[in-house]
């Protein structure tokens, strides 16, 4: 993030090094002077809750319009992954992208992208832990990543 900081009361929104395709800045939101008890805190206060990674993981797959979302994560409610997107829209993690056809697609941000080695570390504590507890867990749609572990949170019942 830059130096570049404006406050809004107890709030300071402070532009990131990346931009979207538009040229615009994209922000992110922390309480000014909020005392963090370590840097794991500032993390999941930005993407904590189930959800939020959820769709961060299923994004980091490939581009995908409101309604295919709706489809990978049938567990998810309409209202709830509304709000979340426009979360992480505002966070910056992800853009909501107009398409030449005119359909529009939810993408990951450069900030968004620049969350894959930790998406990818939670699959795979997931999957060993999944083992190791006997759960069943959903692994289809997969297709492998460029660095070598599974992209995230698919869809086939494995276990």
């Amino acid at each position: 993030m830059n130096k570049m900081n404006a406050t809004f009361g107890t709030w300071v929104v402070g532009t990131l090094a990346a931009r979207t395709e538009l040229g615009e800045d994209l922000l992110m939101v922390v309480q000014q002077g909020r005392r963090y008890g370590c840097p794991v805190e500032l993390a999941l206060d930005q993407i904590g809750g189930k959800w939020k990674t959820v769709v961060l993981s299923r994004l980091k797959i490939e581009p995908m319009a409101y309604s295919d979302l709706r489809r990978a994560i049938p567990g998810l409610a309409d209202k709830v992954l509304t709000q979340r997107l426009k979360d992480l829209v505002a966070d910056g993690f992800v853009e909501h992208r107009q398409n030449a056809d005119g359909g529009a697609v939810y993408v990951l941000t450069a900030e968004g992208r620049s969350l894959t080695p930790v998406l990818e570390a939670l699959y795979a504590w997931g999957l060993d832990a999944g083992e190791r507890f006997g759960a069943r867990l959903s692994t289809e749609n997969t297709t492998p990543s460029i660095d070598g572990p599974p992209p995230l949170f698919d869809t086939r019942i494995a276990g």
